[in-house]
């Protein structure tokens, strides 16, 4: 039988009148080649066609890399790798920028505005909001100016027109009022008509009194001195018993102005929403990864919560729990933690050998520039699977011409040229250009750690031990408890 080329079968396909002839001579040349046409026909449902190279090539697994949905057997590649169904996963089972919840990968956070819904952009921690920048809402004919993450008609007087002021984040009228009731945000029309936070101090809350149109709080102290019984005296003006933990004795805290025997929380609604409640009484940041735990110990992503490594022999579920990295299957009785294989051995997966890489049937060495690979550990040290040719190599420099991120050491491609990626300072169009992995306002900024980025700049993070806060993000210690920064869990505050 005369064997069906790729190039001899796109030419009866061209010939051929009626569908279901079509259909049998490319059934025909699937079975007899591995040869496909620059239409992409020719190849079994198992393999996908390179029109470049008029070949086919066996698809890919869920968890192998990939850089286009045809490479999958399940046709869905994301983050360069490829996307099961419904499969329970580990964490190690889930694309990057997912993670495995309850037994499924989930979509986590967003890398780039493309992750987003419609109309939305992607915030450097990875959260998708209507607008950080102006420019977001510049489609917006009435709310162009962008506001707590949400466009709005106006922050400031300067954004409205002639004859108007920005109140309640909307231009209005700047006219004069005759009521309370042509007033916004229970705001009081007083005797020259016009709209002000209060005029006289009944208008205001207990202990505070009206100065300049504004309701300000009515000061008692100044310092301590002024205070009675060692007392102290607060930011607000107030004496207080405390305002920080450090006016209180050993094993206190200071908890709305008093001195309490010091118990951080008692269940996990005692603590911020990323954090849970331990057995000591004590708030503990809850894991999202294993590389969150401590030595010894991985992450259990049903609870959030970290947990010592199983020794070999134990009974086990997942390879993360073993500090062996193998929970070996046992047909018939529990899987346990097994030592992994030494170099020779017989293996059926890359996780049970040392050098985790199984390559026909036996545990070996990594593989040298030029061996076909389908991930980066199964390559030498200093060698990456690349994914265009899936054979072990080097990742190109800056300048070096390009189709693909995946290609380049800087991990960006653009124009068809690796590029560096850009320093403090430097302009932005997106995360991914930075060095630091922050683009704010068009500029090359810090991450969260050191720099806490608002809608429109970064500022520093300033506060230490003991100085008054309201959000977490104001301490280095990242903790703020009763309006004072605090401790970080199991010891100082960081050194960023």
């Amino acid at each position: 039988m005369m064997k069906l080329t790729g190039l001899f079968l796109s030419a009866l396909l061209v010939g051929s009148s009626s569908a279901t002839e079509k259909s049998l001579l490319l059934e025909q040349g699937r079975q007899l080649t591995d040869e496909c046409d620059m239409y992409g026909y020719g190849c079994p449902p198992d393999k996908w066609c390179d029109v470049d190279e008029l070949k086919c090539y066996r698809k890919r697994n869920p968890g192998e890399r990939c850089n286009r949905d045809e490479k999958c057997l399940s046709e869905n590649c994301v983050h360069n790798a490829c996307r099961g169904t419904a499969d329970p996963c580990l964490l190690i089972d889930c694309p990057w920028g997912t993670y495995c919840d309850n037994g499924q990968c989930v979509d986590d956070l967003c890398n780039h505005d493309h992750d987003c819904p419609q109309n939305e952009y992607c915030r450097n921690n990875g959260q998708c909001v209507r607008c950080f920048l102006d420019t977001h809402c510049a489609s917006n004919s009435i709310n162009k100016f962008c506001k707590s993450y949400e466009c709005v008609g106006c922050r400031y007087d300067s954004h409205c027109l002639q004859g108007e002021k920005c109140m309640d984040l909307q231009c209005v009228n700047e006219g004069m009022c005759y009521g309370d009731d042509d007033c916004f945000n229970n705001w009081y029309c007083n005797n020259q008509g016009q709209c002000v936070e209060c005029y006289r101090d009944n208008q205001c809350n207990q202990n505070q009194k009206c100065e300049d149109n504004y309701c300000v709080d009515i000061a008692h102290c100044y310092s301590d001195n002024e205070c009675q019984n060692g007392w102290h005296c607060n930011s607000h003006g107030y004496c207080v018993e405390c305002w920080l933990d450090n006016q209180c004795g050993q094993n206190e805290v200071c908890v709305n102005d008093q001195c309490i025997v010091h118990v951080e929380c008692v269940n996990d609604n005692d603590c911020n929403h990323n954090e849970y409640c331990t057995s000591d009484n004590e708030c503990e940041p809850k894991c999202y990864h294993s590389h969150d735990c401590a030595h010894g110990y991985w992450c259990d992503l049903y609870i959030h919560q970290c947990v010592a490594l199983l020794q070999n022999g134990a009974i086990c579920d997942y390879h993360d729990e073993c500090e062996s990295g193998w929970c070996r299957p046992r047909n018939n009785h529990p899987d346990i933690c097994r030592a992994k294989k030494n170099n020779g051995a017989s293996c059926n997966d890359d996780v049970e050998c040392q050098s985790d890489f199984c390559y026909n049937g036996n545990c070996r060495s990594n593989l040298p520039v030029g061996d076909t690979c389908d991930y980066h550990h199964e390559c030498d040290s200093g060698l990456n699977c690349l994914c265009t040719t899936w054979t072990c190599g080097y990742l190109k420099p800056a300048g070096a011409s390009c189709d693909d991120n995946c290609e380049c050491a800087s991990d960006w491609c653009n124009n068809f040229y690796c590029r560096n990626r850009k320093g403090l300072g430097e302009t932005c169009n997106g995360d991914w250009q930075c060095e630091s992995g922050s683009c704010d306002n068009y500029d090359c900024g810090y991450w969260f750690m050191t720099y806490h980025c608002g809608s429109d700049t970064c500022v520093p993070v300033m506060g230490n031990i003991g100085d008054y806060c309201t959000q977490d993000y104001q301490c280095k210690s990242d903790r703020c408890r009763q309006h004072a920064c605090r401790s970080s869990p199991g010891g100082g505050q960081h050194d960023w």
